[in-house]
């Protein structure tokens, strides 16, 4: 059998790439591929990854969750409990986000009621949309786990998510923000705002961001066109290994 520590994103991880390292959290949450489901590992690099700024660890992957999440499952579902699955029912359409969490996690456990990763998405949504950031952590696995609940309603999330991170000052999240506002998707399309966010996030030394500017300057899209300003922020995403940003210095 292979052995987890020899995949290249475990390396990656070790390496200190935050992205990996968060993916290595999750493949632990969920015990994806060669990784054993293991939620202290899980906890481990999760919070590596949030100290390094990752957004989708510290925002969307709230890495405090597994514990929580376990604790509920251990002291509210029992396998006899068709009774706690109509109370559920019951509360969730009251409005309840308690009681939708809680009848999420019976979907997606086949507790009481017939095993339902998509229901349980709907209610975790449902959820998270009160604010409840239990609800958001499961339904980012589900959604990592590939559960699709709508492509509409996970930008939604995701934009609420990285405005929570952006207004932090996560560099990743001002970016990804920004990215929202330059297409206008969920959000109204702001050339200004997403400038400002890139800027942001640029500033913090985000080359994905510099390299944007880059075109944005180079293009004149939303901005006043400015080779210069083009040149000097392709230079520093280059000076940070992103290869892309150099192909331009060179034309």
């Amino acid at each position: 059998m292979a052995n987890y520590k020899d995949s290249d994103i475990y390396k990656m991880a070790e390496a200190g790439n935050a992205d990996a390292m968060c993916l290595v959290g999750l493949s632990f949450t969920m015990g994806k591929g060669d990784f054993p489901k293991d939620s202290e590992q899980a906890f481990i690099w999760l919070k590596k990854a949030a100290d390094k700024g990752d957004a989708n660890a510290q925002a969307s992957l709230n890495i405090l969750n597994i514990q929580a999440v376990d604790a509920i499952r251990a002291m509210g579902i029992r396998k006899n409990d068709e009774k706690d699955a109509k109370l559920s029912h019951q509360a969730a359409n009251q409005g309840d986000a308690d009681a939708k969490f809680s009848l999420g996690l019976l979907y997606q456990d086949g507790i009481g009621v017939e095993q339902s990763d998509e229901k349980a998405a709907e209610l975790f949504y449902k959820a998270a949309q009160q604010g409840h950031i239990d609800a958001q952590f499961c339904l980012q696995l589900l959604y990592q786990k590939g559960v699709d609940l709508s492509y509409e309603k996970q930008d939604e999330l995701d934009v609420e998510l990285y405005q929570e991170a952006a207004d932090k000052g996560d560099a990743k999240a001002q970016f990804h923000l920004g990215l929202f506002y330059k297409a206008g998707k969920v959000v109204e399309k702001s050339d200004e705002k997403a400038v400002k966010l890139f800027h942001q996030a640029a500033e913090q030394g985000y080359a994905k961001a510099q390299f944007h500017l880059g075109m944005l300057y180079r293009q004149g899209w939303g901005v006043e066109k400015s080779d210069e300003k083009a040149a000097e922020f392709f230079r520093q995403a280059a000076e940070q290994g992103y290869k892309h940003a150099q192909r331009f210095l060179d034309i």
